[in-house]
């Protein structure tokens, strides 16, 4: 099979966005936040990893990756679906959606890790920590690609984060969307 290479552009120039975070930047954040990770569970032989899907499943990917690479055979991988907006900026119900088979996939008794792409106005994680709680988990910690600085938050701040994001601009890219688009971008963009 012939196939044409083309040569991968890492960062665009989209319009109508600036780059905030480039590839290499967000490459190297995640490999920090693996490491302060890795540190804070070393005293544990189990832990169960739970990725916020759509958004989070870039970030997600990423940073299991860097954990199984680094110590194999620790993380235990269960997902959950959750959505807190209608389109950009327009905040609609949170809802948080549990595989059928998320109770069976879960240890209850070792930490649990959220990984989520944003920490905005933390109704989402919220919801997310209320009910990992009320289906027996004890310890539950979060991570997320941006925490967005916000004052006055119902929730406490995620445990780890990659970068903090002093704006209220919307961001797409590396798992963030803009109407579903935009989520494969190796970069971090805001709208203009």
């Amino acid at each position: 099979m012939n196939r044409r290479k083309n040569p991968i552009q890492k960062d665009l120039v989209l319009d109508g966005y600036t780059l905030l975070f480039n590839s290499d930047q967000v490459n190297k954040g995640i490999s920090e936040i693996v490491k302060s990770i890795l540190e804070f569970y070393s005293d544990h032989c189990l832990v169960n990893i739970i990725p916020v899907l759509t958004g989070g499943m870039q970030f997600a990917a990423s940073v299991i990756t860097g954990l199984e690479n680094q110590c194999p055979g620790k993380w235990k991988v269960s997902p959950v679906f959750c959505s807190a907006y209608i389109s950009d900026s327009v905040a609609g119900t949170t809802k948080v959606e549990f595989p059928s088979s998320f109770d069976t996939k879960v240890e209850p008794g070792a930490p649990s890790l959220i990984l989520d792409d944003i920490y905005d106005s933390g109704r989402t994680m919220g919801e997310l920590f209320l009910q990992l709680k009320d289906k027996g988990l004890k310890s539950v910690e979060s991570a997320v690609l941006i925490n967005r600085i916000v004052l006055d938050r119902p929730f406490q701040d995620p445990d780890f984060s990659v970068f903090d994001l002093d704006n209220d601009k919307w961001v797409v890219g590396y798992g963030l969307d803009s109407n579903q688009l935009y989520r494969g971008l190796s970069g971090i963009y805001a709208k203009l």
